[in-house]
């Protein structure tokens, strides 16, 4: 098995088309100083966009036109950032491998470098060797920081590999009968291998599998999707239930649940767009999340490929793997096969990902040996027994002789110090009520028992609404006796409709070493009614906050919610005004609007309220809404305006009426095109706010 030096090149972003290359780690700084240089893009943007849609397949090109255009791209970017003293680090690093017999490891942390964070950097190309990714002497991985810490693990062949192919019914049909084959195809010749095929494309099926039985690889197949203006990238699952519907996973959650099983090793993910990532947050995408949630390595296609292409890399991607190959070896193997066979670019679209492991492989796989090699063995076994036996025997002569008997104190042997026995279990979550309604206060129950031996020192849990949202509620727990069992009751506004898979998590920083981890999750489901949804501000926001006095309002703190409020105003003077919570009259509290500092500046400016696209299978915006002002507050304008932002209807209400005014949308109008977005004027006085109520979409 080759040898891995790393040469870590970090990219980070220092102003417009102004960028840091910069060498952390390689053979030739010998732990001096990192180098760098800085370095701007050799082409436009509107040149990238070109480039990559013919990687894509959306701008078809002649083959030999796109040959060109890749070979031109790679080596003008090579030669920017590997310029300077970047560049003679990388021919010193390069000797000195190459007369140790060393293999490179260009590790790429791209963490800080922005915009270009989504380049096809595969193409990189040393004018003077060939691409990167296709020389021999140079492994080229995307390297992603972990948050959590991975042992590896000896495997006995054969590669246990589980494949979900998901195919619900309301997405462009996925041919599981010619995936199938494909995969089959690939691997039919390497009796190392062994599938298994889930049958229902779900995280339940996932989660009851890998209870019943380990595997070492996770293929999965079919359709995923990347959001650059959210920078979500989600895997399309199918719905527990029908098995008919899209359920849009993120790669972190997905993540959970094959960390959870310590035999994963590896994911490879057959879809388009699986390894795209945001550029402004690396670690958004699919791939790139899941490594740093604690997946060792990722491999992902940035573009789509033929069926052709698939087959020839994963044969001899996991033929390489399965003959004990480390996995940068196997991307190479596969990535070359297909560079060989097909005369095309299709070789740029495997990315890996891997965390930052040290130059072992991430699979140890032990060969079995023959039975003339245990014979052998058994042989050699054998005879060192009985030459030690002799030996002592000798040495118990000798000394029995030549020294007198005389008592000796006896030592007793070092004794290990053992683990403490503890087994955290979230054994029940349910909710009071069953399925509440839209905004009302509920408890969530839930149950925490210690099966262990031991006292559980103290964790945190937490539960999490929905598993498609970043909301949550944490809580610290102090410990729990062995045989305890920790009831708590979570008081919650829940704030949308529809049906909800939420998630419970019981020492979530994994700080305590258990019997078991598969059972520290729990996810109960959840539907809401779809009646409308009371907001009413003088009450606590999502997050538990009670407004005890005039508080500028926290920074998407309704996004828990569906919604994001902001203001605006087209006064100079007002360009910074923000979304306050006031107090009118004694206890009653209004949103309102006011400069970061004086909650009576700019206190007449707009609010927007902004409905998000939902990540789940529920329906996004809203059918109609009503709002209700401030007694005494004058007159207001609503305007609604549709996803597109065309404006869908105006209204206004009473001047200056005495109890406040609801202005109510007409449902009929957003019956086909739903309300995205909210404006709310206050003609004459402060805006003021008292209530929201929002109908199911």
């Amino acid at each position: 098995m080759s040898v891995y030096k790393n040469f870590e090149l970090q990219i980070h972003q220092l102003g417009d088309n102004l960028y840091l290359a910069k060498v952390v780690d390689s053979p030739s700084l010998n732990g001096n100083e990192p180098v760098s240089v800085r370095f701007q893009l050799p082409f436009k943007r509107d040149e990238i966009k070109r480039f990559t849609d013919m990687l894509s397949g959306e701008r078809p090109v002649k083959r030999t036109t796109g040959q060109k255009l890749a070979r031109d791209f790679g080596e003008s970017l090579f030669r920017a950032i590997f310029a300077g003293d970047v560049g003679r680090a990388y021919a010193e690093s390069r000797v000195i491998a190459r007369n140790h017999r060393w293999c490179l490891r260009l590790r790429l942390n791209l963490s800080r470098a922005g915009d270009i964070a989504i380049l096809p950097w595969e193409l990189l190309r040393d004018p003077e060797v060939d691409y990167l990714v296709l020389d021999s002497d140079t492994a080229f991985v995307r390297h992603i920081q972990r948050l959590v810490n991975v042992d590896r693990l000896n495997t006995q062949p054969p590669l246990r590999i589980l494949v979900m192919i998901s195919a619900p019914e309301n997405l462009p049909k996925v041919d599981e009968a010619a995936e199938r084959e494909n995969l089959e195809a690939a691997v039919k010749d390497l009796p190392r291998v062994e599938i298994t095929y889930l049958e229902n494309a779900s995280l339940r099926s996932l989660r009851k599998i890998l209870l019943e039985k380990d595997f070492d690889v996770f293929h999965y197949i079919g359709h995923s999707d990347y959001n650059p203006e959210t920078g979500v990238g989600t895997l399309a699952l199918e719905d527990p239930f029908e098995h008919r519907f899209a359920i849009p996973i993120s790669g972190e959650a997905l993540a959970r649940e094959l960390y959870d099983e310590r035999g994963i090793r590896l994911v490879v993910l057959n879809s388009c767009e699986g390894a795209q990532q945001d550029s402004r947050d690396p670690f958004s995408g699919i791939a790139s999340s899941m490594v740093q949630r604690g997946i060792p390595a990722v491999v992902a296609q940035q573009f789509e490929v033929s069926d052709r292409a698939a087959i020839e890399f994963s044969k001899a991607f996991y033929e390489s793997l399965a003959a004990g190959s480390s996995i940068e070896a196997a991307v190479w193997q596969g990535r070359r096969a297909v560079a060989n066979t097909l005369n095309n670019m299709e070789w740029v679209s495997p990315v890996l990902f891997l965390h930052d492991h040290d130059t072992r492989s991430i699979f140890e796989i032990s060969r079995r040996p023959s039975v003339g090699e245990m014979l052998r063995d058994r042989a050699y076994q054998i005879i060192t027994v009985v030459s030690v036996l002799v030996t002592l025997g000798l040495l118990a002569v000798v000394f029995g002789f030549s020294r007198p008997r005389e008592d000796v104190e006896a030592i007793a042997p070092p004794t290990a110090t053992p683990l403490p026995v503890v087994d955290l279990v979230i054994s029940n979550i349910s909710l009071e009520p069953r399925n509440p309604q839209p905004g009302t206060e509920a408890a969530v129950l839930i149950d925490i028992e210690n099966r262990g031996s031991d006292p559980a020192p103290p964790f945190t849990y937490e539960w999490q609404p929905s598993i498609f949202s970043d909301f949550k509620i944490s809580r610290r727990v102090e410990g729990l006796a062995p045989g305890g069992i920790l009831r708590d009751s979570l008081p919650v506004r829940f704030g949308w409709w529809g049906t909800f898979i939420s998630e419970g998590r019981v020492d979530v920083d994994n700080e305590i070493v258990e019997l078991s981890e598969q059972n520290n999750r729990l996810n109960p489901v959840r539907t809401n009614t779809r009646l409308p949804f009371e907001i009413h501000f003088d009450e606590r926001l999502p997050d538990g906050t009670q407004i005890q006095q005039n508080m500028v309002l926290p920074p998407e703190v309704f996004r828990a919610w569906g919604f994001d409020v902001t203001a605006e105003s087209d006064d100079p003077a007002c360009v910074n005004v923000v979304p306050w919570l006031k107090f009118v009259g004694i206890s009653w509290v209004a949103l309102g609007t006011g400069l970061p500092d004086n909650p009576d500046a700019c206190a007449s400016a707009d609010l927007v309220i902004t409905f998000l696209e939902r990540q789940d299978n529920n329906p996004s915006g809203v059918s109609a809404l009503n709002v209700t002002t401030a007694p005494d507050g004058g007159r207001y304008t609503v305007e609604t305006f549709q996803q597109s932002g065309e404006l869908l209807e105006s209204i206004t209400s009473p001047n200056h009426p005495v109890d406040g005014a609801t202005l109510m949308t007409t449902p009929d109008i957003a019956r086909f095109t739903k309300v995205f977005r909210v404006r709310i004027r206050a003609e004459e006085n402060p805006t003021l706010v008292t209530d929201l109520t929002l109908f199911a979409p």
